[in-house]
């Protein structure tokens, strides 16, 4: 329910992007470029340069491309990345207008930041939240990093970048390296039956989890999704167009994060406009029904975490949830 179905996806992004962004890097190239005026910078031309230079400067030091390599095909672990990344340039850039800008040139800045074009209304919520994140958490994260510090300890952070969006939302998790516990699920197409395949698998995390939640209306989302110890999902392509997910979700605690998880998952879901289906015969496993879709839900308990599967039908939600059930 994060995006409507025939939503066209390039596009959101396309204006979403035209609507925000003031600035790029490109390491590729090794140019930045800065929205604005042709001759002199304007205050905010000048603070976004400050911010692309900086990423020039990360990755004259640390190889950007080197470090997006190393997280591979983990969305959660890119996040955590990007997190890192922009924090330096927001921290960076403030730092410089701090120091270098007069009171009349900040007035400056402000007066045109206030002339920001909003992100187009009908920009899904997740999507705006991801672009957010990094520069919002990120360089809270990297403030926590300095006070230990001073930016010799984020020069060090990009050597030993954050693993997991939960390692920036928690500074201390980033300290003691807790990781993600590794999370494989095995290929359930036949499940589904003939002529479906696997098309993607990848890992969610903490940020994705509440940010989920939080666009259900659950209010305690920050809370439910903050126990989360790591997760895997998969992506599958059927016939005639037909698509289904699954996804494992294991815990810090076990119990009592699960249950949490749980409990605010099935309230979220019953705000939508899916119905719940006639009981399973467990209180620990809720589907929903809604227009050629179906969507379950099941706390398994112990390390074996929350399950999640997303289909066509209710037959298929079904056989996926009790397939992820066995050992």
């Amino acid at each position: 329910g994060l995006i409507p179905p025939n939503a066209d996806l390039a596009a959101l992004y396309r204006d979403l992007l035209g609507s925000q962004v003031l600035g790029l890097y490109d390491p590729e190239s090794e140019e930045f470029l800065v929205l604005g005026e042709e001759g002199a910078l304007s205050a905010l031309a000048e603070s976004t340069y400050v911010h692309e230079f900086t990423h020039r400067l990360q990755d004259i030091h640390f190889d950007l491309d080197a470090l997006s390599d190393a997280a591979g095909d983990n969305s959660d672990r890119q996040l955590a990345l990007s997190a890192l990344i922009e924090g330096d340039a927001v921290v960076t850039q403030v730092g410089y207008g701090l120091r270098h800008m007069d009171q009349k040139r900040l007035a400056e800045m402000l007066a045109l930041q206030g002339e920001f074009v909003p992100p187009p209304a009908d920009t899904p919520r997740i999507l705006l939240e991801s672009i957010q994140f990094p520069y919002e958490t990120g360089p809270q994260f990297v403030a926590a990093l300095r006070a230990k510090g001073g930016f010799a300890r984020v020069n060090e952070a990009f050597k030993d970048p954050p693993m997991t969006s939960e390692q920036v939302m928690h500074a201390t998790k980033y300290a003691e390296r807790e990781p993600a516990i590794e999370v494989t699920l095995d290929d359930l197409s036949a499940v589904l039956g003939n002529d479906w395949s696997l098309f993607a698998s990848d890992v969610m995390g903490e940020f994705f989890l509440r940010a989920w939640l939080q666009s259900m209306g659950v209010f305690t989302a920050t809370r439910a999704a903050r126990g989360w110890g790591g997760d895997a999902y998969g992506l599958f392509d059927g016939p005639d167009g037909q698509s289904a997910m699954v996804a494992r979700i294991v815990w810090d605690d076990p119990e009592a994060d699960a249950q949490e998880f749980f409990e605010g998952l099935v309230s979220g879901v019953d705000r939508s406009d899916l119905k719940r289906a006639s009981s399973p015969g467990s209180s620990a496993r809720m589907i929903w029904n809604g227009k050629q879709r179906a969507f379950g839900v099941e706390l398994l308990g112990g390390d074996r975490g929350v399950t999640i599967a997303a289909a066509a039908t209710e037959q298929q939600v079904s056989a996926l949830l009790d397939r992820l059930a066995k050992p």
